[in-house]
């Protein structure tokens, strides 16, 4: 029978388990919405519009000014699931 050590590489499946609730990930991770986060995460200076101008294509500065942003605000890259 195969071992079930948490941690064993090619040994079964590793268990997983919720530390936090939907919420919390949704209030830790979530992009802001409304108000006042939105002011203070998602307006660049004149050093990141700089940082954005090094892209050559426009959507290629669009993403950057996002990834910036949302760096800012969760301490985490914007990325695909």
């Amino acid at each position: 029978m195969p071992s079930r050590e948490i941690g064993a590489v090619g040994r079964g499946r590793v268990g997983r388990r919720k530390l936090i609730s939907a919420a919390e990930v949704q209030n830790l991770l979530g992009l802001a919405a409304a108000g006042d986060n939105l002011f203070r995460y998602y307006t660049l200076d004149t050093a990141d519009r700089l940082e954005c101008e090094r892209s050559r294509r426009s959507h290629n500065k669009l993403g950057i000014a996002i990834q910036l942003c949302v760096i800012r605000q969760t301490g985490r890259l914007f990325g695909r699931k």
